[in-house]
């Protein structure tokens, strides 16, 4: 991941979630489609930007 890509806000702060999913590529693209969700890196682990 590229340091601009962490989503520090200028206010508030950052919520992390680990989920522990049999399906990585099911789960990441239920919550891309559900929250609108950037891929970051696609698995081991997946991470994505939702905000």
């Amino acid at each position: 991941m590229n340091p601009e890509d962490f989503p520090a806000p200028r206010e508030g702060f950052v919520i992390t979630h680990f989920l522990v999913v049999s399906d990585q590529d099911r789960s990441r693209e239920f919550y891309r489609k559900l929250f609108d969700g950037q891929v970051l890196i696609e698995r081991d682990p997946v991470i994505m930007k939702v905000a």
